[in-house]
């Protein structure tokens, strides 16, 4: 089997807390990873998502760890995100080329969210949290892909069908390589 580098999505996560149908399939591949016959990271950009339709925006890395630790995952490498004042965690982002950020992080806002304002500021001071709760998930994809990208992984593994693998053919141009849900990678994996 070729060593082939993997990447979850925060979707992957909540899958297995909430042991969905994916769930096996996502234990599936995180086996093949402690086995080294493949290997799976995590993005810091996860620790940036909406924790929960209740509890707010993150206020701590710790918390993201600790969701991280209770499902046993503690010991799979995280990758780093680039780092955006407000929205990334001091340590666990990397500074980024400009140039190159903004062109692919663009790229990437266009093909994902083409109906969808790219800065926070194109919302009134008085968006709902709703909205807020939108943009900020979108952001979130935008860079959890970038850094996908950016580290030059083979599969980005997701269950968001409608924003990633809908639009699979443009976001391999930008060099996402295969963006598969948890059970095809195994089978792509395994294949």
């Amino acid at each position: 089997m070729e060593h082939k580098t993997l990447t979850f999505d925060w979707n992957c996560v909540i899958a297995v807390e909430n042991n969905e149908p994916s769930a096996k399939a996502i234990r599936k591949l995180i086996g093949l990873h402690r086995e080294n016959a493949i290997e799976v990271a995590l993005l810091a950009t996860s620790a940036s998502e909406n924790l929960s339709k209740m509890a707010g925006f993150p206020a701590t890395y710790s918390k993201f760890s600790a969701r991280i630790d209770e499902i046993g995952w503690a010991d799979l490498p995280v990758l780093l995100t680039p780092g955006v004042i407000g929205l990334t965690f001091i340590g666990r982002c990397f500074i980024v080329d400009s140039n190159r950020y903004n062109k692919l992080s663009n790229d990437l806002w266009e093909t994902i969210f083409q109906n969808f304002p790219r800065n926070p500021k194109d919302y009134s001071e008085d968006s709902s949290e709703r909205d807020q709760r939108r943009w900020r998930n979108a952001w979130c994809d935008v860079h959890s892909l970038y850094t996908h990208v950016h580290f030059k992984r083979d599969c980005f593994v997701t269950l968001n069908t409608n924003d990633f693998q809908n639009k699979e053919g443009h976001l391999k141009e930008l060099g996402s390589g295969e963006i598969l849900t948890p059970i095809k990678a195994c089978e792509w994996v395994l294949g």
